[in-house]
């Protein structure tokens, strides 16, 4: 039996002190997003500008629910929620050019 997944969009918002996380984890969060690529879709991360310190990330997730979503941040070595915040949304995509292509498979 198939498993029916949606599509979730997460945006992460970081206050300064989250980029002393980032350096002391950097190594196992791409692991663990690497590890978890049959899920975790897209990843990446947020600056106001390209040669500018990171403010946040994105997440486009495949889960059966929003709880599968929170598990997959909560286990994130990035995970803080005294420095970084998430705001998890359905999203529906319209698009079957994108349904169709590398986001579904």
């Amino acid at each position: 039996m198939t498993e029916n997944l949606d599509f979730w969009l997460v945006v992460f918002n970081d206050d300064p002190a989250m980029l002393d996380v980032r350096a002391e984890f950097v190594d196992a969060h791409l692991a663990y997003v690497d590890a978890h690529s049959s899920k975790i879709v897209l990843a990446g991360g947020l600056r106001h500008e390209s040669d500018t310190p990171f403010v946040g990330g994105s997440w486009l997730v495949k889960a059966a629910n929003q709880s599968d979503v929170v598990k997959l941040i909560r286990d994130d070595p990035y995970y803080n929620p005294t420095h970084r915040k998430y705001d998890i949304n359905y999203w529906g995509i319209f698009s079957n050019t994108l349904q169709q292509g590398a986001i579904a498979a």
